[in-house]
């Protein structure tokens, strides 16, 4: 979050919570155990699977026990600490509750230890910090955490803790309702559950999942009772991507005193009455909105555009905030406000139009089976809005921004069923909007110049339906240049050398809600020699569309799979080639009952390959049954992905055809053997050369000192030379046509003839030099100069070429080399023309005659016979 919005936020806190930064204030109450509850006592006896315990510690007990009318509620807990990690992760007891309505108390702390009970509440560290658990989801809801760190607590103990919260918030006016899992991921041995309530009020339950419970309920001392029991209660695993109508995973308890939905309603109604109606601010916002537009469904678009894109997402939710809605007229002032907030503030906005609508309850969590649960506030935690225009009934959810199409386009999610807060609503509403179309069409073009220069790559992405509103959110909330690295990282993963050549382009058609990408890249290096066959290779792969086909790990499953649907998926590659080329024209399928995979390769024109890849998803789920042969489906249509074309032999209209190790390029070789007869001609001639000593010394010196490691880089040099020769296949006549079947075929043919030939006359020139460094011959210096400067200039040569014929390839591996190379030279040159081994030990001549003399300036040296560095 940038620094400004931090502070932003901070003074929202601020102004909002004036309990806020008063941690300090809040004190640990300490009281008796309550006379109301039942005691319930740790039962030692529950074992649970002590494999399935995790971070070394599990539950011996919960117990929570509610008395409704007075609104208390009592927690006991027992932890079992069973090795060092449970120490680690069980010696800290923390409880979230919100100031504003309720009271903490403590009853006791203790800890078991053999026949040893260990008090804590005195000796243990108290902290009351106000911990924002959504706070990344723009929620601040005032609430604070007690945080108490035990003291000496060891392997082997029990953690009993025991505490009430009393009071309720007090916008559900006293009505009492609950939801609380029956199981987790960890084990349970003893599970203990009381509801009490005066007999003159109705309390209503439901358990939702396959749980089996010891229940039963009873009159005693005036209350109804609602008493559930349970045992030695294995963990949940819990698998991923699980339908919302599914059974849930973890069997809950819900507990309510209302009885119909429409009770639910009239609860609600009061927090949505109209709050002054008459706002002047309000109606000139409108009026500013849809004075541009003439026809009503663009005013009501307009309107629902500026709710969601210019309110911004914020909830202040203490207290009562927590159900009832900010003031309209507010929210518009100060630009922000969460989901009830932003839909009273739409709900508004369209009234003034003309337009009837009314707020929404959504529970996003159970969703499709929200049907079968128990009536109750609990259920929800969204708001949005239905409204009606042209006897058409429409879904809005204000906090989605960047949405766009027209009204019969608009995208609503799959929320299943709603709770319309509406005078005389008596059920839940099925929601009835346009399909999710999720749809992404993705074009890459690819255009090969030849096989040495980089390959231009031009991506057009279209996005539509949610996948347009989810891109366009992304370019509207992220900056250009972190988009860029992304798009840029995600093809140098897989053709490596990609550059940008051009920004991110964008195109927004607003109406039918396509968002449009345009990216363009080169690609370096995108061809491979393929040392088997001969040829050189060049593959591509429809990855934008395999990103989003993912094969689940998990084939064995209790509940079904959920899968993204509607979801339609496509990606077009087209090869643009430098000359005509001859394929074979696939078309090939995968089909599944869940989804459906294409592909097809077909030419449009001589030079022009288009491979065609499509992935429909036909429905929302897969059974457990249907997990294997699924997922085996979707593993070989992934297969079914890369495609490659090849430079061969014959010519570069032929594809894929295999070069034998036979088919040699003897022009080449006789060329070569040519060049080195002509080598050796001329380098005995400089060999025959002779260079006087640059001194008179009584003998010539060994080989000693830094001449061994300048002797060892000459004597590795021409197995390097070899190797890069070889491995750049200067005989293989594939090699040829992949450089000369090119519009510039001239130029091709001598660039590589001449570089070529200017390895071979380098590796003979490295031969020539250990001759001379052996012979410890006075040409040598000069003649080692040579051939570094040889080398250097060939380098510079190679790059010249390069550019040429615009193979900006190799540019940087040659740029390498070459400064290499000048570091060399600039050493080892300084070295054997300035240092004084060098003068005294490269002194022997061609010509015998010439003898060494004993007058010699060296001889006033100390030492002249040990050479001097």
């Amino acid at each position: 979050m940038p620094r400004n919005q931090n502070l932003l936020c901070f003074l929202i806190l601020i102004l909002a919570f004036p309990f806020i930064g008063s941690a300090q204030k809040q004190k640990l109450i300490i009281k008796p155990l309550p006379n109301w509850i039942k005691k319930v006592p740790i039962n030692s006896s529950l074992k649970v699977n002590e494999s399935h315990v995790e971070n070394g510690c599990y539950y011996m007990l919960l117990d929570e026990q509610i008395l409704v009318k007075e609104e208390l509620e009592y927690n006991h807990y027992a932890l079992k600490i069973m090795s060092d990690a449970g120490v680690q992760s069980g010696s800290e007891i923390s409880v979230v509750y919100d100031p504003s309505y309720q009271e903490l108390q403590f009853h006791y702390i203790r800890v078991l230890r053999k026949k040893e009970t260990i008090q804590q509440l005195g000796i243990a560290q108290v902290q009351f910090l106000q911990r924002e658990e959504d706070l990344d989801s723009k929620i601040y809801d005032g609430s604070f955490t007690a945080y108490i760190a035990l003291t000496d607590v060891r392997k082997g103990d029990v953690i009993e803790y025991a505490y009430t919260l009393k009071g309720r918030n007090p916008v559900f006016k006293n009505t009492f309702f609950s939801i609380r899992a029956l199981e987790f991921s960890q084990p349970i041995a003893q599970e203990y559950l009381r509801y009490s309530t005066p007999t003159n009020r109705k309390l209503y339950h439901k358990i939702n999942g396959k749980k089996v419970l010891k229940q039963k309920t009873f009159i005693e001392n005036g209350y109804s009772v609602l008493e559930i029991e349970s045992s030695c209660l294995e963990p949940i695993e819990a698998e991923e991507n699980v339908p919302y109508k599914s059974d849930p995973q973890y069997p809950y308890i819900t507990v309510s005193e209302f009885e119909t939905w429409e009770q639910v309603v009239k609860w609600a109604l009061p927090l949505y009455e109209l709050d002054n109606p008459n706002s002047a601010e309000l109606k000139k916002k409108v009026a500013e909105i849809v004075t541009p537009y003439k026809k009503k469904e663009d005013q009501i678009m307009a309107i629902i555009r500026f709710v969601q894109d210019e309110i911004r997402y914020l909830g202040l939710e203490s207290g009562i905030s927590s159900h009832k809605p900010t003031e309209s007229a507010l929210v518009l002032k100060r630009r922000f406000g969460d989901c009830k907030d932003k839909s009273l503030l739409l709900f508004r906005m369209l009234r003034e139009i003309g337009i009837s609508s009314s707020p929404a309850l959504i529970s996003t969590n159970t969703r499709q089976y929200l049907e079968n649960d128990l009536p109750g506030p609990q259920q929800f935690d969204h708001v949005t809005l239905t409204f009606l225009f042209n006897n058409v009934s429409y879904w809005v959810d204000p906090t989605i921004s960047y949405q766009r199409g027209d009204i019969s386009r608009f995208q609503f999610p799959d929320y299943a069923w709603a709770l319309v807060i509406k005078e005389g609503e008596n059920k839940l509403s099925s929601i009835q909007s346009n399909t999710a179309i999720r749809k992404k069409v993705i074009q890459e073009e690819f255009t090969i110049a030849d096989s040495t220069s980089p390959v231009k790559l031009k991506v057009t992405s279209k996005f539509y339906g949610v996948e347009a509103d989810n891109i366009r959110y992304d370019f509207a909330t992220s900056s250009i240049n972190e988009i860029e690295k992304g798009y840029t990282s995600f093809y140098q993963k897989i053709y490596s050398r990609v550059k940008k050549t051009k920004g991110i382009e964008t195109f927004d058609n607003d109406s039918e809600n396509i968002f449009t990408v345009c990216e363009n890249y080169e690609i370096n290096k995108m061809w491979t020699f393929d040392k088997e066959s001969g040829n050189i290779n060049l593959e591509v792969y429809p990855e934008a569309l395999m990103a989003d086909i993912v094969v689940p790990e998990q084939r064995i499953r209790k509940y079904p799979l959920a899968l993204n649907y509607p979801l339609v998926l496509e990606q077009q590659i087209e090869l643009v080639l430098p000359s005509n080329w001859d394929i074979n024209e696939d078309a090939l399928s995968k089909k599944n009952p869940h989804f459906v995979y294409q592909y097809n390769s077909r030419k449009t024109e001589a030079n022009r390959i288009i491979l065609q890849y499509s992935y429909i998803i036909g429905k929302d789920e897969v059974e457990p049954y249907d997990m294997e042969q699924f997922c085996t489906d979707l593993t070989e249509a992934k297969r079914l992905n890369a495609y490659s074309i090849s430079w061969s032999s014959n010519s570069p209209n032929n594809v894929a055809k295999t070069i034998q190790s036979g088919d040699t390029n003897w022009i080449l070789v006789f060329w070569t053997l040519i060049l080195c007869l002509l080598c050796l001609y001329f380098f005995q001639k400089v060999y025959a050369w002779d260079q006087a000593p640059r001194g008179y010394v009584k003998y010539a010196a060994n080989i000693e000192g830094w001449l061994i490691l300048h002797g060892i880089g000459m004597f590795i040099s021409p197995f390097i030379l070899l190797y890069n020769f070889s491995v750049a296949g200067y005989f293989n006549i594939n090699t040829w046509e992949s450089f000369t079947a090119t519009q510039n075929k001239a130029l091709y043919g001598v660039f590589f003839t001449i570089e070529m030939s200017s390895w071979i006359i380098l590796f003979c020139l490295n031969i020539l030099c250990i001759v001379l460094f052996l012979n410890r011959r006075s040409s040598y210096p000069k003649i080692y100069l040579f051939f570094i400067s040889y080398f250097f200039f060939s380098l510079l040569l190679d790059i010249v070429f390069a550019k040429m014929v615009n193979s900006e390839a190799y540019l940087d591996e040659i740029i390498r080399s070459l400064f290499s190379v000048g570091i060399n030279a600039s050493i080892w040159g300084t070295y054997l023309f300035r240092s004084n081994r060098s003068k005294i030990t490269f002194v022997y001549t061609y010509d015998k005659s010439l003898e060494l003399h004993e007058e010699t300036p060296w001889n006033s040296i100390k030492g002249y016979e040990t050479p001097i560095e």
